[in-house]
């Protein structure tokens, strides 16, 4: 099969939690793509290691906050035939189709704009950059022959998505926590949070910027210090966990704590 025709795009878990194995088929179908190779399983840390490792230096996410995503559910991987163009199909998905990292900034008509990714870790899929990433990437994810469980691939495809809706999420745990950090009940009152519909688009990110900073001020000294250490990485995962009851499942807490952890990246101005 001819190197320029082949692509990889990932399945975070975050993708898979919530189901888009369907929709993220059927819009790169109607790009051209079709897939000649899927494979489903936990990516372990050393597998991890090795997927990102010509990107991992210098990046602007928190590696080991990112880890945790892989450890919370499976990943899948999409080997895909793409249209015949000048451009290598690797190239096109990376450089034009996935978008922007962060999803404040993806334009529509990419993957995480049009899909709802919903903040710089929960941002859906990675994608290999070149034929020769397509190549190294594939032994990672797949091992050197390419499994096509079609089975597997069909099953995840007819699932129902069932998109987390991320600001009732996120209003939720914070009230909780909030409440359970004796901030007063006035100052939770007045908070505003955005629509589900918003996303993470830029104004609805400045209104829960303002929110969190109108609560961290009513707040005790130690709270607010919390809370808005949240937003320059100080109140670390392992602190913000556990101080926030979600029951059995991570899911919410972990949506929470990076949305709030990357407010101010996705607000820098272009």
């Amino acid at each position: 099969m001819d190197d320029k025709r082949l692509a990889l795009v990932m399945l975070k878990p975050d993708a898979v939690r919530q189901q888009l194995t369907g929709p993220v088929l059927r819009w790169l179908a109607a790009r051209g793509f079709e897939p000649v190779g899927f494979r489903q399983f936990l990516l372990s840390a050393e597998r991890r290691a090795d997927l990102y490792r010509t990107t991992r230096v210098g990046g602007r996410l928190d590696w080991q906050l990112n880890a945790v995503l892989y450890t919370l559910g499976p990943v899948q991987s999409l080997l895909l035939r793409g249209p015949a163009a000048d451009l290598p199909a690797a190239s096109l998905v990376s450089g034009r189709l996935k978008g922007d990292f962060r999803p404040s900034r993806a334009q529509p008509g990419t993957m995480r704009a049009d899909l709802g990714a919903l903040n710089p870790i929960f941002n859906l899929v990675h994608s290999a950059d070149d034929p020769a990433s397509v190549r190294r990437e594939s032994r990672v994810l797949f091992g050197d022959d390419p499994v096509f469980d079609e089975a597997g691939l069909s099953e995840a495809a007819s699932r129902s998505p069932a998109p987390f809706p991320l600001w009732s999420i996120v209003a939720d745990v914070l009230q909780r926590w909030a409440a359970e950090a004796g901030v007063a009940e006035a100052a939770l009152a007045r908070m505003d949070w955005p629509a589900d519909s918003a996303g993470p688009r830029h104004d609805a990110l400045q209104v829960v910027t303002r929110t969190l900073e109108e609560i961290a001020a009513t707040a005790a000294p130690g709270t607010a210090r919390f809370l808005t250490g949240i937003r320059t990485g100080e109140t670390t995962w392992d602190g913000w966990r556990a101080r926030t009851r979600t029951g059995d499942d991570p899911w919410p807490s972990y949506l929470t704590y990076t949305t709030l952890r990357y407010l101010d990246l996705c607000l820098e101005t272009p």
